[in-house]
């Protein structure tokens, strides 16, 4: 007998007062005591073991639980990408371990999650990994502040010292604007370098070299206009999708003056716009530099 079960939520008692629950792709379960627990990944990152998979270990806690009569489940995930399916059978006397282990993480987490709200937690309870990018914390996360301090001593002995955490006296946040100006050039440098390899074969453990597109420019904007006409646009939905490059149009407008008009020709041309109304100044920009 065979009992089959798509998109299951499944929710999972765990020590402590704590649960936790997760929704399995797939669930088949063999007369009654074999489980088949299937997830299928379809991206690019690597996949931790079934048998070291916090994910993997939750959703088996929580079929054995769900289900009293079961006493093994498998564990798999389907790696299309990878052409891949590992895979890890667990065993009823796996339980209480499984419990334990999972109980102590969610622990950990949530107790970590409780620092952020008078500062920050601990560094010893953070783990620094790309996946910080999705953190509401991320910038003002101590482990990220100790990963930056140490880029910052590679740079040079005059960022030693650096208070991360002061942000009233000048010199220091002086100090912290040059050192992210820093860390900006070489993240970029070294993001252009790994896509360069990733181009020329080099296979990395979890990244894969993904095509954003090319850009199209346009060459010839008469003939774009004339092509566009002959598909049965209007002159009035042309100007509406165009966007014209203000300086470059201030420039040829002026070009058209004198030489000693010049200036004032552009002047009084973007003056003319702002008032019809025809176009706005945003916010002023600021930067800085030495």
């Amino acid at each position: 007998m065979k009992e089959d079960y798509n998109e299951i939520v499944l929710d999972i008692e765990l020590d402590y007062g704590l649960t936790t629950f997760g929704t399995c792709d797939r669930l088949t379960i063999y007369d009654g005591t074999r489980a088949l627990l299937g997830d299928y990944k379809t991206g690019i990152s690597q996949i931790d073991h079934p048998s070291e998979n916090y994910q993997a270990k939750a959703y088996t806690l929580g079929v054995f639980q769900k289900y009293p009569a079961v006493t093994e489940v498998t564990f798999v995930f389907y790696i299309p990408l990878y052409n891949d399916a590992p895979f890890h059978t667990f065993k009823r006397s796996d339980v209480p371990a499984l419990r334990k282990e999972i109980s102590t993480v969610i622990a950990l987490a949530t107790g970590t999650r409780h620092y952020w709200e008078d500062g920050a937690p601990p560094t010893s309870n953070l783990n620094p990994t790309q996946n910080c990018r999705f953190c509401r914390h991320e910038e003002h996360c101590p482990a990220l502040v100790g990963l930056v301090c140490e880029v910052a001593k590679n740079v040079g002995d005059q960022f030693d010292g650096v208070n991360f955490e002061d942000t009233t006296d000048p010199e220091q946040v002086e100090f912290l604007y040059d050192i992210a100006k820093i860390v900006e050039k070489w993240a970029d440098t070294h993001k252009k370098k790994a896509v360069s390899l990733a181009k020329e074969g080099m296979a990395f453990p979890s990244l894969k070299l993904k095509s954003m597109g090319a850009l199209t420019k346009v060459d010839d904007v008469n003939g774009l206009i004339e092509t566009a006409k002959s598909f049965g646009l209007s002159d009035d939905s042309i100007l509406d999708l165009a966007s014209f490059p203000l300086g470059k149009v201030a420039k040829a407008v002026s070009d058209l003056a004198k030489s000693k008009e010049k200036a004032a020709t552009r002047a009084e041309f973007l003056d003319t716009l702002e008032e019809k109304n025809i176009v706005s100044k945003s916010e002023e920009r600021f930067t800085l530099s030495k």
